[in-house]
């Protein structure tokens, strides 16, 4: 699993922000960074990421929940143990090189992988008698992966000049051969996704620009649209039908990085003090099903009320299976309200209690 329900959203952000996994066709695929990132954990922090860990450490912090351990003490212990692998790992942890069944064509000799700047390269295993160095996508790159009808001798979008196969962090792209004087480049599309000609791309709609939009891919493999001028015209645009209204009357305008806000200004004619929210329909009290109103002793509760008493039941009755404390062992009552006698994982019980809420009576 990945977190907990409230950690969900923010793992998922952070492991792409971070370029440990990238989007593609609405699948999370791990980056190089990223598989060389769970390497050096699992060799580096094995107790840390051994499945038991968070087993054993969510029974201790229940024992901290029901004043049963001192809090201190249970931080106090783990940073005894996790703090020398932190300083061992600072010094001796490296990224092993990784030999490969590619011949250099310098030299002839096998090449190894490398690991350096976020990024592996290949590099002939015979360095430093020879100095061969190449992008890992450059021996990698395959035509055939990729649109057959893609045109690969296009010109430069931006100027005309003629343009170069290279490759970047989310894949290769022909680019201008007059780089870095003019940063013109062209995406290439891969099989079945659908293909944007230069020759077919509209006009940039702001007025004194002469740039054409160019398809474009975010670092998350999403596609999007901006004048071929960026970053001296700030026309962009997930679709190409949205641009000719949204830029109508807008002037050549270069492009400026928005600020991130560090906090919401006050709202004006508004007090700073903090109002009161109107409780929603999962604070507010339901009747209970005949079922759940026997586990938990009431008749009518809101949902968070009824999530804490079912806690409350499945803790004094013993229900957690004692080898997993993350599935629930129903006795014959709970059996009820969940449908089963079989175990039934914790994640799921919010699930199984929404038709046990009736109705509220007007």
């Amino acid at each position: 699993g990945i977190g907990r329900p409230s950690t969900y959203a923010a793992i998922m952000n952070k492991i792409q922000s971070r370029d440990y996994t990238i989007k593609e066709q609405q699948a999370l695929k791990p980056t190089e960074l990223g598989k060389v990132i769970c390497q050096m954990l699992e060799e580096n922090f094995a107790p840390i990421m051994d499945v038991t860990f968070t087993a054993q450490m969510e029974d201790q912090l229940e024992q901290v929940a029901e004043d049963n351990k001192n809090w201190k003490e249970l931080i106090r212990d783990f940073w005894r143990d996790f703090s020398p692998l932190v300083e061992k790992a600072e010094k001796e942890a490296v990224v092993p090189k990784v030999l490969t069944e590619l011949n250099c064509p310098k030299c002839g000799q096998k090449l190894q992988k490398i690991w350096a700047r976020n990024k592996y390269f290949y590099g002939c295993s015979n360095y430093p008698d020879c100095d061969f160095t190449a992008p890992i996508e450059a021996l990698d790159f395959n035509k055939a992966d990729y649109d057959p009808c893609f045109n690969w001798e296009q010109p430069c979008p931006v100027c005309a000049s003629a343009t170069t196969l290279r490759h970047g962090r989310f894949g290769p792209f022909l680019g201008c051969s007059h780089y870095p004087e003019c940063k013109g480049i062209i995406n290439i599309p891969k099989k079945g996704e659908t293909t944007y000609k230069a020759e077919d791309m509209p006009s940039c709609p702001a007025q004194g620009c002469d740039g054409k939009i160019t398809a474009r891919k975010s670092r998350f493999g999403k596609t999007f649209f901006s004048c071929s001028n960026y970053p001296d015209c700030d026309v962009i645009g997930n679709t190409l039908d949205e641009l000719p209204q949204k830029y109508a009357d807008h002037p050549k305008t270069p492009y400026v990085k928005k600020s991130r806000k560090k906090g919401k200004p006050a709202t004006k004619g508004k007090t700073k003090g903090k109002t009161k929210k109107a409780k929603t329909s999962t604070q507010s009290a339901h009747p209970l099903s005949p079922e759940l109103a026997d586990v938990l002793g009431i008749k009518e509760a809101s949902r968070p009320e009824a999530t804490k008493k079912l806690w409350e039941y499945i803790k004094e009755h013993h229900l957690q299976d004692p080898k997993n404390k993350r599935l629930i062992v129903p006795d014959a009552k709970l059996a009820k309200v969940l449908g089963t006698k079989q175990p039934v994982d914790m994640m799921k019980l919010a699930g199984l209690l929404s038709k046990h809420f009736l109705p509220s009576k007007e």
